[in-house]
């Protein structure tokens, strides 16, 4: 169920690969991608627990739009590929660090239309570059793509309401 017209995954401390086909087996796929995505193997040699298939799937089912900001420059991200899970092919790189290399491998359809890639690379972002998800650029994507409808998710648990949304 779509709860979420956008999510935004501004210095995201995930997978490099959270939106390739190999990481998505669930994902429909429009297209032959077999073969085609042999650089994100060097990604799986990690501890089974971080190997959750379906997690880039998992997100477009709560989300019409995925919204990936990314800086090359965020030191905070290269502390955690050091300590994440070691060194060499090990090494979980970060999407919020390498978003470019991460939208080479989002290559199914699927996912081409329903993830977008923003760099902030050059913005000047200050040291380490990583909590800049109020600063002014950030906060003007927001803006840009925000939802003529205000929609707030439902559980439960938060007791919480859904706003300007269709409850059956």
């Amino acid at each position: 169920e779509i709860i979420f017209e956008n999510i935004f995954m501004v210095s995201a401390d995930a997978r490099m690969d959270m939106f390739s086909p190999e990481f998505n087996p669930a994902a429909p796929k429009h297209m032959n991608t077999q073969g085609k995505t042999d650089q994100a193997n060097v990604y799986l040699d990690i501890p089974d627990e971080e190997l959750r298939e379906n997690g880039g799937y998992a997100i477009t089912q709560i989300a019409n739009h995925v919204h990936v900001i990314w800086n090359s420059a965020d030191a905070a991200l290269d502390i955690r590929e050091l300590f994440q899970v070691g060194y060499g092919e090990n090494v979980r790189r970060a999407l919020g660090k390498v978003g470019d290399e991460s939208e080479t491998l989002t290559e199914l359809p699927y996912f081409q239309e329903r993830v977008t890639y923003h760099d902030f690379s050059n913005m000047g972002i200050p040291f380490p570059g990583h909590e800049y998800q109020f600063d002014q650029i950030a906060v003007d994507v927001y803006a840009e793509f925000k939802s003529d409808k205000n929609t707030v998710a439902t559980t439960s648990r938060f007791n919480t309401l859904r706003a300007n949304a269709n409850v059956d």
